[in-house]
């Protein structure tokens, strides 16, 4: 059966699906559908897994719901009816979402976490916009990919690296220090901005997603008019592109999860 599905998947063109036992989810989904007879029943697959859903989404095509947990929850804590059930579902999807964004943020620096975050806020969406599950609108992976934000990948790679390394507090050595010693003070603004997300972050962790929102908004202020600095006094076209690819990744970070809490708070067009 896992065998099946993976073929199905390299017909599609995936190369490295996910892992077989989060394949056998797709297995029992198709199962269900098979016996589902045309009978008006919902299929709802559940996982904070991203490449499962990603797979999911091109075998399935639309024919059954794909949500994130934290989504899932916050559905069931919108339509029950029962207040103390309600109340129940609303602090376990906060554990939820708390540990979720907190897991992207750790792991931000290996996997870029923003295509993620794109993903948690469409699911977001299709929570607080409808009443009822509804079958969700299926991805499809275009030829080019999706879009990233990512930097560090082809121009000022080395550059790059080696700010991060700086404003993550490492150790440089004499060379490396060189290489962006027309920038530092610029670094040091980032370090600044970085810790507009770690308020944001434990924010986040006391469950006050009103301050996190306040955080995020603030940091992104603060980036926006680093940016206009940059501008402004940079002289020299690889600094200026460098420290412009610096910012914009942390603006895209900051944007991302700040809409991300904004949907889970219910405010829909604010995040959009």
């Amino acid at each position: 059966e896992i065998k099946a599905v993976k073929t199905k998947l390299s017909s599609q063109g995936i190369r490295f699906p996910a892992q077989d036992p989060d394949l056998s989810l797709l297995s029992l989904s198709q199962k269900l559908l098979d016996k589902k007879n045309n009978r008006p029943i919902h299929i709802n697959m559940v996982t904070d897994d991203f490449k499962l859903a990603k797979n999911a989404n091109l075998y399935f095509r639309g024919k059954i719901n794909i949500l994130s947990l934290s989504s899932f929850l916050l559905k069931i804590h919108r339509t029950i009816s029962s207040k103390q059930l309600r109340s129940y579902f609303k602090n376990v999807w906060k554990k939820s979402l708390n540990y979720t964004l907190s897991y992207m943020i750790e792991r931000s620096k290996i996997y870029p976490a923003e295509e993620k975050i794109t993903w948690l806020i469409e699911k977001a969406i299709s929570v607080t916009q409808d009443s009822i599950l509804t079958q969700d609108a299926h991805y499809i992976d275009s030829q080019k990919g999706p879009v990233k934000f990512e930097i560090g990948a082809g121009k000022y790679e080395q550059e790059i690296a080696i700010c991060e390394k700086y404003i993550e507090n490492h150790n440089l050595a004499n060379s490396e220090e060189e290489l962006i010693a027309g920038i530092l003070n610029f670094l040091e603004n980032l370090k600044i901005s970085r810790e507009y997300v770690k308020q944001a972050r434990k924010a986040i962790e006391k469950h006050d997603s009103k301050n996190a929102v306040i955080y995020l908004k603030k940091g992104n202020g603060f980036l926006i008019s680093l940016l206009q600095i940059a501008s402004g006094q940079l002289t020299n076209l690889k600094d200026y592109d460098i420290v412009e690819k610096l910012i914009c990744s942390e603006i895209s970070k900051m944007e991302f999860l700040r809409a991300f809490i904004l949907i889970s708070l219910g405010r829909v067009n604010n995040a959009l």
